[in-house]
């Protein structure tokens, strides 16, 4: 695979991972913490960046690894959110719901992550 096939995949598989996950442009690139610009740019094909960093963002936003992105693996796997995970003695079934949940915070914007901990904080010493 050249250059331009390698980058036309990048672009066409960071589009359809990001719609499976149902996640608007606006929301990745946020979270990646890179302009909404540049994040279309690199989705569409028509910029991509002289460094790892951007790429290695969308990536974890998205939750695949980065070498499916790339094209260096047909397998889709998750990123390395889900190797922290593995660490811990817990299910699958529990790993997913975890998943879930930071993907369902990762929605809310920072006041509302806040106010979130602190309801959870307060929910968890009632039940000290």
């Amino acid at each position: 695979m050249d250059k331009k096939e390698r980058y036309d995949l990048l672009s066409k598989r960071i589009k359809e991972v990001r719609k499976e996950k149902e996640l608007t442009t606006e929301f990745v690139a946020h979270r990646a913490e890179i302009s909404h610009d540049e994040y279309l740019a690199i989705e569409n094909g028509s910029h991509i960046p002289n460094e790892l960093e951007p790429i290695a963002s969308i990536a974890f936003v998205l939750d695949i690894s980065v070498d499916y992105l790339t094209g260096f693996s047909d397998e889709k796997k998750p990123s390395n959110q889900s190797e922290f995970l593995n660490k811990y003695d817990i299910s699958d079934e529990e790993q997913r719901m975890t998943r879930e949940i930071l993907h369902t915070v990762m929605l809310l914007d920072e006041d509302e992550q806040k106010e979130l901990l602190e309801i959870i904080k307060e929910e968890l010493n009632k039940n000290k």
